[in-house]
């Protein structure tokens, strides 16, 4: 009987789109589905932070959920638009790499947007635009480090719904996207056949998207 593999949970940035992680991590906890790593970038490594002080279970999903509820513009974005943005696109982390680096063999993908899913409203202000641009390019990171690392590991990505196009920056709607994520999420694992306690064949990427 083959051992569990070594599983991580890796959480990209996103601001206020790392609402949608929360539902995520929901609906794995739900179907029991745990990490050895956490390994997250920006807002992924502040909701990674939280998880992995507490017991990995739907209660602490709930109650990151709750702490998410209570989060405004202004407690994530203090600073003028030139620390911010600075301080963002000096980030040079790259999580599914340092998964992979730590020995992990079934990596699940938690992202904050959609690939094939391209940005229709226009940013309003300065500030959404930088942290827009900021996250697109940190989308795109995430995309190249799952075509890469496809082959050292299986990769699980999660779909990451936002239908009325949220903007990073709009912490507004947080409850409405860990509620999508959390359906698309739970659906999608229910769905997917290839969610069982032995990896994929080597060098698997699997992209899931919601069923139904």
């Amino acid at each position: 009987m083959s051992s569990r593999p070594r599983t991580a949970f890796v959480l990209s940035g996103g601001a206020s789109l790392g609402a949608l992680q929360v539902g995520m991590l929901r609906a794995l906890y739900e179907r029991g589905i745990t990490a050895d790593l956490l390994v997250g970038t920006s807002v992924g490594a502040l909701n990674a932070a939280f998880v992995a002080s507490r017991s990995q279970t739907p209660a602490t999903a709930r109650a990151l959920a709750r702490v998410w509820r209570g989060v405004e513009r202004g407690d994530a974005f203090p600073l003028s638009l030139r620390a911010v943005a600075g301080g963002l696109a000096g980030r040079r982390d790259q999580p599914i790499s340092q998964a992979v680096e730590l020995g992990a063999e079934r990596i699940y993908v938690l992202s904050t947007r959609e690939p094939s899913c391209p940005q229709v409203n226009p940013p309003r202000t300065a500030l959404d635009a930088a942290i827009c641009g900021i996250s697109l390019l940190m989308g795109s990171r995430l995309e190249s480090d799952v075509g890469r690392y496809g082959r050292e590991a299986e990769l699980i990505v999660l779909p990451a719904p936002n239908a009325i196009q949220v903007q990073p920056t709009d912490f507004d709607h947080s409850s409405e996207l860990t509620a999508t994520a959390y359906s698309a999420a739970r659906d999608a694992l229910a769905g997917a056949d290839t969610f069982r306690e032995t990896p994929l064949a080597a060098g698997s990427a699997q992209r899931l998207a919601a069923v139904g």
